[in-house]
């Protein structure tokens, strides 16, 4: 797997010594900035995964972390696209998956007033996708599906199903992820009343 330690170790190494060949544009490197902060569609994955190819991104990477992690995007394909290049940034630099993995838990763990839904699911679903991927542990899993169903530490209930979130959650993991739930997470998955959906693109 690309994703396993020594072949990530591999892809990083072969970066760094490969740094110097790269293109250090200003211009190019803002726009891809940019354009992620945007917010990228299934269409601008394959020109964006060149770019990271050619370009020298390592003074952008915290600006990535932001940008990715300001996603709106909840179309299924797009949350894909945005995945897989956040897969080419991780092969890149070690740091990137795991500061994008909290700024994102930060997200669809708010649960004030003022909480952006559709941002949460954005967010939500692009955890997922990034565990489907093996970009990010899938440890996340647990926390995540009881975070919609209203659960806090303990097992206890202490807030009402988010319904969004649960069906965003049931439906980009599917039977996929929630074969990787812990036996109570799939109780708690019956006990809500709601099933693991087929997942589809």
């Amino acid at each position: 797997s690309a994703n396993a330690p020594e072949a990530l170790a591999q892809s990083r190494k072969t970066h760094r010594e490969k740094l110097r060949s790269l293109k250090s544009d200003l211009k190019k490197c803002t726009t891809l900035v940019r354009k992620v902060q945007l917010g990228i569609t299934a269409d601008d994955e394959a020109k964006l995964l060149n770019d990271i190819k050619a370009l020298n991104l390592t003074r952008y990477v915290s600006e990535l972390v932001d940008a990715v992690s300001e996603t709106r995007k909840t179309k299924d394909r797009d949350c894909s696209a945005l995945a897989r290049v956040c897969g080419a940034l991780h092969s890149r630099f070690e740091t990137f998956s795991g500061e994008v993995q909290k700024k994102l838990l930060i997200v669809v763990e708010e649960r004030s007033d003022d909480a952006d839904d559709k941002r949460q699911r954005a967010a939500l679903k692009l955890l997922l996708e990034l565990v489907l991927h093996g970009i990010i542990s899938s440890d996340v899993v647990d926390p995540l599906l009881r975070r919609c169903c209203g659960v806090g530490p303990k097992g206890k209930v202490r807030f009402p199903v988010d319904a969004p979130l649960l069906g965003a959650f049931l439906k980009t993991g599917g039977e996929e992820l929630c074969g990787v739930t812990s036996r109570k997470a799939r109780l708690l998955i019956a006990e809500v009343g709601a099933e693991p959906l087929s997942r589809t693109t």
